[in-house]
């Protein structure tokens, strides 16, 4: 790559990589928050709680967990409103993260354009019943700061959700 790709890619790229580590502190978290479902079951030996979580990549994950915890408690309304709020947050970080870890990135900088475009043009093409679908998006650096805070937002939110259910 030039001097100038490379300039472009460093700019994006870090953004990218702090989205990417904190997405997957959310899986941790929702990890733990199933752990700390089977704990509160009575189950003694943790390690049986890993060894089911292990390896489920996020979307199974967010599934699991949300499921158990609907049939481990009988949950108020409030805190069914807490569960489909974090549920509804993560399907759409999942969603993001998806497209942004397989789609095929094109580094363009439009920095001194006046309407400020995207950094980055996302191809994803995916092969359909019908034939091809092309999908193409943007994110630019300041969206992906935004994505890394909601994901940062969300990861507390199954924290203090499962703490609160731990408790009771």
């Amino acid at each position: 790559m030039s001097e100038e790709v490379n300039r472009f890619a460093d700019r994006l790229f870090a953004p990218v990589g702090r989205f990417v580590i904190s997405f997957e502190y959310l899986c941790h978290e929702l990890r733990v928050a199933g752990i700390r479902l089977f704990e509160v079951a009575g189950l003694r030996k943790l390690e049986l709680a890993e060894i089911t979580f292990a390896g489920l990549t996020a979307s199974p994950l967010l599934e699991v967990i949300v499921s158990l915890i609907s049939q481990s408690f009988e949950l108020s309304t409030e805190q069914i409103n807490q569960l489909n709020e974090i549920r509804k947050r993560a399907e759409t970080l999942i969603a993001i993260r998806n497209r942004m870890i397989h789609s095929t990135w094109h580094l363009i900088d439009f920095a001194d354009m006046e309407h400020g475009f995207p950094d980055g043009v996302l191809i994803n093409k995916r092969r359909k019943r019908t034939g091809l679908d092309t999908q193409i998006s943007s994110l630019n650096k300041a969206e992906l700061e935004r994505l890394s805070e909601e994901v940062r937002d969300v990861s507390t939110m199954v924290k203090e959700f499962s703490s609160s259910l731990s408790s009771t």
